[in-house]
């Protein structure tokens, strides 16, 4: 059977590059003061490609309104797109809906694998894409996103085997425990967690307290479970 991660098909990919460029064309004033609020400057924007769903390809109709977030490989192809929702509202319990959608039946895997060929000897692994760009284009480390605290796959640990410091930094709540559980025995040698605080995420701490905060939080003793 086909792994579901990536989709290996050429008429798929060009489906995704075709979707990734119009989004990314489509962003508007709300969509970038969205990403302003986060913390993301112009570069960054960019760099990762986000993107508007004002037009969407039929494969994408839910995503109507959402923020589009491509999965960008090191050869600059897309390998799937999540998107998020930016309205200013509790999605699950006003409006019934997910905060993130991906297309069904596909993976999205790891985000932001360019940053697998980094130098350095070490890597942060995020809980989610937002957090893994907030590290990695701030330039504090190269940093990976898992797509929410139930996406950890068997074979990550294969990805990451050429880091001697893998560092967790999962969100402050149950399900970022949860991960953390599964991330010690997934890589009990080169792995360490960082909890964030509770109702906090990377990308609050860097919102609230900047670089240095950020950083702080990176340097930190290690979590126990």
């Amino acid at each position: 059977m086909a792994d579901p991660v990536a989709p290996n098909s050429a008429a798929r990919k060009k489906m995704l590059l075709k979707a990734a460029r119009g989004y990314r064309d489509s962003l508007n004033d709300g969509a970038v003061a969205y990403l302003y609020g986060r913390g993301f400057d112009d570069a960054t924007i960019s760099r990762f490609g986000f993107g508007y769903v004002e037009s969407p390809l039929p494969e994408h109709t839910y995503a109507k309104g959402m923020l589009a977030i491509p999965y960008i490989t090191p050869s600059n192809g897309i390998k799937s797109i999540r998107f998020r929702c930016i309205e200013d509202h509790v999605c699950k319990d006003v409006e019934k809906h997910a905060k993130y959608w991906g297309e069904s039946g596909i993976r999205s895997g790891m985000f932001n694998t360019k940053d697998l060929a980094s130098d350095s000897d070490t890597i942060a692994v995020c809980e989610g894409e937002l957090d893994a760009i907030t590290i990695s284009g701030s330039g504090i480390m190269p940093a990976v996103g898992v797509p929410g605290a139930n996406g950890w796959q068997s074979f990550y640990p294969r990805m990451l085997a050429g880091f001697s410091r893998v560092v967790l930094v999962a969100d402050g709540d149950d399900a970022g425990s949860k991960l953390a559980s599964t991330f010690r025995r997934a890589l009990p040698l080169s792995g360490t967690v960082m909890l964030c605080k509770p109702g906090d995420d990377v990308n609050s701490v860097y919102v609230r307290e900047g670089k240095e905060g950020l950083q702080s939080l990176l340097k930190g003793e290690e979590d126990d479970e």
